[in-house]
């Protein structure tokens, strides 16, 4: 009295072969186009390259950054070009590491593409303040994630307390910019909330993904 039920896997494969075709039927249109030019996803990256990565920037350029990004943390412009929220973030915490192993702030910083998070990650007791030495050790691990991973971290870790990837980013651009201001850090530094706004722009809801021809 029941219908047969087809296996999972079965609707899977139907799916996956539907997908195909529609991405076939895809391409097969886009290379009649007139004017248009297949590429691969090598050359795609080689046409539009990140023009800011490799470049040496003025700690006075950093430091304009990282003021942004203690108020709002989304793409910045900079030399006719633009500077993402992880390259903001890598750019504040070389300078500060910086700074922490020389005693010094650099001259200059050099701008190294990184990826963004792999997850959002909430703050955990933003209330209270941290000690310019809490931060040297909480800086220290996030740049070591960085040289390894080449991506933002999800979290940076203050003891067993995670601070989100925002708010670690307005903290540390907070401290920049003081630190360049007055020369020292302050005794406490206040963990700040991050105005994430670079978000808005790549909206879960709106993923290629589920375009039929994907």
């Amino acid at each position: 009295s029941f219908p047969p039920t087809v296996p999972v896997y079965a609707q899977g494969m139907s799916e996956i072969e539907r997908g195909f075709r529609n991405f076939e039927a895809l391409l097969k249109r886009v290379c009649e186009l007139p004017d248009s030019e297949v590429i691969s996803a090598r050359k795609f990256h080689d046409l539009y390259q990140d023009r800011v990565v490799g470049q040496e920037l003025s700690l006075e350029e950093v430091v304009t950054l990282a003021n942004a990004a203690a108020e709002e943390i989304t793409f910045q412009p900079l030399r006719g070009q633009y500077v993402s929220a992880a390259e903001t973030f890598g750019l504040v915490a070389a300078a500060l590491a910086r700074y922490f192993r020389d005693g010094a702030l650099p001259e200059t910083v050099t701008a190294r593409f990184l990826g963004g998070p792999p997850r959002s990650t909430e703050t955990a007791h933003l209330e209270e303040p941290m000690s310019a030495e809490v931060l040297r050790h909480v800086l220290a691990d996030v740049c070591d994630y960085l040289a390894f991973h080449e991506r933002v971290p999800a979290e940076a870790w203050r003891g067993n307390d995670p601070l989100s990837t925002g708010d670690f980013l307005a903290t540390i651009s907070r401290a920049l910019v003081t630190l360049h201001r007055t020369g020292e850090l302050p005794n406490r530094l206040e963990t700040a909330r991050g105005n994430v706004t670079c978000t808005r722009y790549a909206p879960a809801e709106a993923s290629v993904s589920t375009w039929p021809a994907f």
